[in-house]
């Protein structure tokens, strides 16, 4: 996939990506050790898990309502080794969807305890 560059006449700037939970704790150790990040601690329904970018915090919020539908946004993670990383989610509560190889590599499509859906992927080299 090709890099882009900004425009200087952007209408905004990514500040943060925010997955809703219906269990914040149980989401920040999750996330947390996905991520590598200790969580903050959760205020008033939302908890900051780390800066993914220097720029772009991860961001949980508890809401009441549980997850139905597959989302329409979804985090792509690079692991060192997929199958280990797989059993490592699921012992925190993760669950493998699938796996796929779309051409470009095989990769697991998982899903956080509250069922919000990530991929994950070994790096290739280019």
């Amino acid at each position: 996939m090709a890099e882009s560059s900004r425009s200087s006449d952007a209408i905004g700037r990514l500040e943060a990506i925010c997955i809703d939970v219906s269990d914040i704790e149980r989401a920040a150790t999750f996330w947390g050790a996905l991520l590598g990040f200790q969580p903050g601690r959760p205020d008033r329904g939302w908890v900051k898990v780390g800066n993914l970018t220097s720029d772009t915090r991860l961001i949980l919020q508890q809401v009441p309502e549980d997850k139905i539908i597959k989302n329409r946004v979804h985090l792509d993670l690079y692991v060192d080794d997929v199958e280990q990383a797989v059993q490592q989610l699921e012992v925190r509560g993760g669950t493998k969807l699938e796996d796929r190889d779309d051409g470009q590599g095989p990769f697991s499509v998982m899903a956080d305890p509250d069922g919000n859906e990530f991929c994950i992927f070994k790096p290739t080299s280019n």
